[in-house]
């Protein structure tokens, strides 16, 4: 006589990308909302998770970028909501920054994973900062001031700084730029957030060498209902160690 053996086959698929498992929240670092937490993705550990908590209404902006002073990773975010849905995710918004964008709709944990282009099968290493904030959209008649700090500085008070901008409805809109000719001077720029495309980053209007440039007004017709995100920085040619702080005014009407 002879017996059926019975085979069972076990097919592993290994995902190219970001390993999210369905209970993402477990083992994640609380941050709070607002505050910058450094990090470091290697090949052995190419995604870390943090969680927040949001509430309905709120506008959460998610930046991730390599830590001052380092030059090796590519950052990705994923953002997913307490049931480990995809709220939103984006590879290079403003390289080497990226960054998301989420309206809230229920109140509850969210859980930030932060990794690196094609995550698993990725190339890059190193040390990142990661930041989630609350953020409220620039409206007509706001004014930013950005400090901007020399070369010698190596920290997070060196990196762009992003506001969004949420016009209600299509029309034009002034921005304003102003700063002291000196050794140190400023870069501005407005970028259009798609939240269907992991490279989102379209960059509507941008000034990177402004080192002769005091004052200058762009007006701009955006369209009502997207988000656009204004990022106010250093210029990348832009090099003092005896000025070491400078101030670019930006203002919206």
């Amino acid at each position: 006589m002879y017996k059926r053996l019975g085979f069972v086959l076990i097919v592993c698929v290994l995902a190219a990308g970001p390993v999210v498992g369905s209970v993402a929240a477990q083992g994640a670092t609380p941050i709070e909302l607002g505050q910058w937490v450094e990090g470091a993705l290697t090949d052995e550990s190419f995604e870390n998770l943090f969680t927040f908590t949001a509430s309905a209404g709120d506008l959460i902006m998610v930046e991730m970028t390599q830590k001052p002073g380092t030059f090796d990773l590519d950052p990705f975010i994923i953002l997913l909501d307490s049931q480990n849905r995809t709220v939103a995710e984006n590879d290079d918004f403003e390289y080497p920054f990226a960054l998301v964008l989420a309206d809230i709709t229920a109140n509850g944990d969210y859980t930030i994973v932060a990794t690196r282009t094609d995550g698993r099968t990725g190339d890059s290493q190193g040390e990142y900062v990661l930041r989630a904030t609350r953020v409220e959209p620039l409206t007509a008649g706001a004014k930013v001031e950005v400090k901007l700090n020399d070369d010698s500085v190596d920290d997070v008070n060196d990196l762009s700084q992003h506001f969004v901008l949420a016009p209600a409805e299509n029309g034009p809109v002034q921005i304003g730029f102003r700063q002291e000719i000196g050794e140190l001077f400023g870069s501005v720029a407005l970028l259009e957030y798609d939240p269907t495309s992991v490279y989102s980053g379209s960059t509507i209007m941008g000034i990177d060498n402004s080192a002769r440039i005091s004052s200058a007004s762009f007006t701009l017709e955006l369209e009502g209902g997207k988000f656009y995100v204004l990022s106010v920085g250093k210029s990348f040619y832009s090099f003092s160690f005896d000025n070491p702080e400078a101030t670019v005014t930006v203002t919206i009407n």
